[in-house]
């Protein structure tokens, strides 16, 4: 492409120190959701069908978020993006899943880098959760996990 003389150069400038002080209050203000949240999970408030978060958090967090669905009856809809969970943090949400308290209608685990061993967690909880309808592991990682999850539920994967 030929250089056009009346084009203004464009320059992102990165502050790390912006970025980090962004993050911190980010999380910040996801734990306090979270905390919030798990208040409502836990006192069964029929207010509460769904959940959003979108962020990453620690492994803390995602251990009380597991023993809170546990005996969620009223929740219909979790979603979780951006939080790198992996397949530890997938299995403890299977398990969780496969409670019979547990009535979660649709799960969503995007970009939360569950890998094929937490992808067969999350599938085997549905031998125990018959409510659970939608599953999205979009941009997951589970392109070596495929074989695994066949294997699990015996049915083949189509080739390309």
């Amino acid at each position: 492409m030929p250089y056009h003389s009346n084009m203004t150069p464009y320059y992102d400038v990165f502050n790390a120190e912006e970025e980090e002080d962004f993050l911190e209050t980010e999380t910040a203000k996801c734990r306090q959701t979270l905390r919030s949240l798990l208040g409502q999970l836990r006192l069964q408030d029929p207010r509460l069908t769904d959940i959003s978060l979108d962020f990453g958090l620690g492994k803390c967090d995602l251990a009380n978020l597991c023993d809170a669905l546990r005996d969620s009856n009223r929740l219909e809809r979790l979603k979780i993006s951006n939080w790198p969970m992996g397949d530890k943090g997938a299995n403890c949400l299977g398990d969780a899943i496969a409670s019979p308290g547990c009535h979660i209608r649709e799960l969503s685990l995007r970009t939360c880098g569950i890998q094929g061993a937490g992808a067969v967690s999350i599938f085997g909880a549905l031998e125990f959760n018959s409510s659970l309808v939608k599953l999205d592991l979009s941009r997951s990682n589970l392109r070596f996990g495929l074989v695994n999850i066949s294997e699990a539920f015996e049915f083949s994967i189509p080739r390309m």
